[in-house]
């Protein structure tokens, strides 16, 4: 169980595998990946979309990666396992190669405010941070359907 009282368990470590299968498969291409490693994942304060803390290193390329890149194709996966819902987000930039693999996860009951936010936008925001920084890097996903079970 995490901080917040959501149960990570096996389904974590599966996707976790996934996010690494599909960056190699990414690199076998040609991309230059980032395959984003949370330490913490929660809602954003604002309701927004989601809070993401990652190692350093990580997050410095990933500030590099956006600096560089559009990231302006988007694949989600998603599965449910024991009441916590698992997602791997994809964005990338086909024209320069780059792609940055971030998972996520979270309790359906615990995210009334995001599916609000998403319905009244359009988007679901996921936040990128260290635990060094206040600084992050925000990403917006146009389809938040893709984020949510039915």
């Amino acid at each position: 169980m995490d901080e917040h009282g959501t149960r990570v368990g096996d389904g974590w470590e599966q996707v976790i595998d996934d996010m690494e299968a599909t960056a190699d498969a990414y690199r076998e291409e040609g991309y230059d990946v980032v395959a984003l490693h949370p330490g913490d994942v929660t809602t954003a304060d604002d309701g927004s979309g989601f809070d993401v803390v990652v190692p350093g290193e990580e997050f410095e390329r990933v500030q590099a990666q956006v600096g560089a890149a559009a990231l302006d194709q988007t694949e989600v996966f998603r599965a449910a396992n024991d009441g916590v819902v698992y997602v791997l987000v994809v964005v990338r930039d086909d024209d320069v190669g780059v792609a940055v693999c971030c998972p996520l996860y979270y309790a359906p009951e615990r995210i009334g405010e995001v599916r609000e936010y998403a319905a009244e936008t359009g988007q679901v925001l996921t936040y990128l941070r260290s635990l060094s920084s206040e600084e992050a890097v925000a990403v917006a996903f146009d389809s938040p359907e893709l984020f949510f079970p039915e």
